[in-house]
């Protein structure tokens, strides 16, 4: 069985650290970005399974690039990382297309 592989995107190394050495052993870790550009290098280049974008990447809007992410490739499954656990927040996040939102 296929591996599935993983694009994680974080603002802090340390986190982007920790991530990749929490999915390791279930998952691929194919590229470690801090910032929305290099995210979309590196799902348009990788072609990754899973895309794991923590909320603080902004410089593209959050919402416009989690929908833009879903909307440009499809089989792209998305899951979105942040700090709040507020309802409202969680229905919005994945009103943007996101698979998952989770708490971290």
């Amino acid at each position: 069985m296929k591996t599935a592989s993983v694009v994680v995107v974080h603002t802090q190394y340390p986190m982007l650290r920790t991530l990749k050495s929490l999915l390791e052993p279930d998952f691929d870790v194919v590229a470690m970005v801090d910032n929305a550009i290099s995210l979309m290098d590196a799902v348009e280049s990788l072609c990754p399974d899973l895309a794991v974008v923590d909320l603080s990447v902004r410089s593209r809007g959050e919402s416009k690039l989690i929908s833009h992410l879903v909307d440009r490739y499809p089989e792209l499954r998305v899951i979105v990382l942040g700090d709040e656990c507020d309802e409202t927040i969680v229905i919005e996040v994945l009103s943007w297309g996101s698979s998952r939102y989770v708490i971290k």
